[in-house]
């Protein structure tokens, strides 16, 4: 925990806004979801669940002026089950994330250059996305620690 904390602080610029990307239908792949809406519960105008559209919600992430916006998401770039890396836009063209609507990078770099703001990336490595299927114990575990990490981020980043 203590690593992913110390990468985020050196990362962020301004106020901070998350976004959890996801399919809580398909058991691993809502992990960013869940992580979003755990930390709603204490900032709901900074933490958004935006599913597998978050080019829907472009009007409240401009609206919550963020310097940096943190995405959540699982992935496959063959790490262990519920491991978790945090990764820059440039990085993702290796990882497959999600099930999308619109490519996650491309997205992250367009939201960057129009709002002029920071975006990341923390990827969790799924280990099941079957439809319908269980979230597994270690991406649990990993949703724990990014949800823990991130309420941290977010009381001293605060807009």
């Amino acid at each position: 925990m203590h690593a992913l904390f110390e990468e985020l602080q050196a990362a962020i610029d301004g106020n901070v806004v998350v976004l959890g990307v996801g399919n809580t239908m398909r058991a691993d792949d809502g992990a960013g979801c869940l992580v979003a809406r755990r930390l709603a519960k204490t900032y709901p105008e900074r933490a958004f669940d935006v599913g597998q559209t978050p080019e829907n919600y472009v009007g409240p992430i401009r609206r919550a002026e963020a310097g940096t916006l943190i995405f959540v998401d699982a992935a496959d770039f063959d790490g262990a089950p519920g491991e978790i890396r945090l990764v820059t836009p440039d990085d993702i063209g290796g990882l497959m994330i999600g099930t999308h609507s619109a490519p996650l990078g491309l997205f992250m770099k367009a939201l960057s250059e129009d709002m002029r703001c920071r975006t990341e990336l923390i990827a969790i490595q799924a280990a099941n996305t079957a439809l319908d299927g269980e979230l597994t114990a270690e991406v649990r575990l990993a949703v724990g620690v990014v949800t823990d990490v991130l309420l941290k981020i977010l009381g001293l980043h605060g807009g």
